[in-house]
């Protein structure tokens, strides 16, 4: 189904999954993985209201349920409902400590809050999760470089370099 999707057969995609999803045990992880699937592809087809319901399903099943407590908290950012969405990804992150998403979403989420303290400690806590890849890093020398803090952005930009040494982003931000 997913093949199909991103092979814009669209329909056809959902409609498979939702075909799987009329026998099968709610409380199984297959199913709840096939359920946050779905809501992903409904999100990218307009769908909101169904992508909403699936997740809704999945949380009342499991309230612990790594990517839809990411899809329900990137939905609450989108609402300006901040503290929900923190409280989500709290769940989530106790289930997740290295999941590099999750932990953009909380620095989304505490920069709106006014909390650049903990947002920039987000973007650190990504980027060293990540072994210094090239986004989180790039996105965590950004904030430092606004703050003035140009060596610690050197440093995290040096070693993602090291993962990464033709990686042109990082290239042009140090120079």
């Amino acid at each position: 189904a997913m093949l199909d999707f991103q092979a814009g057969e669209r329909e056809k995609a959902i409609a498979d999954l939702e075909a799987i999803l009329t026998d099968a045990d709610p409380t199984d992880e297959v199913t709840q993985d096939i359920k946050t699937n779905l809501a992903r592809m409904l999100v990218q087809t307009g769908n909101q209201v169904g992508a909403r319901r699936q997740v809704e399903e999945v949380l009342a099943q499991n309230a612990s349920n790594v990517d839809a407590l990411k899809m329900q908290a990137s939905w609450h950012l989108q609402a300006d409902e901040v503290d929900e969405a923190i409280a989500g990804l709290r769940v989530a992150l106790d289930s997740a400590p290295e999941d590099i998403q999750i932990m953009n979403l909380m620095h989304e989420a505490y920069t709106r809050l006014g909390d650049s303290n903990l947002a920039r400690e987000y973007l650190a806590l990504a980027a060293e999760a990540s072994g210094n890849a090239p986004e989180p890093s790039i996105r965590y020398a950004r904030v430092l470089m606004q703050e003035q803090r140009f060596l610690p952005a050197e440093d995290g930009l040096l070693a993602a370099l090291q993962q990464d040494p033709n990686n042109i982003d990082l290239l042009t931000l140090l120079g």
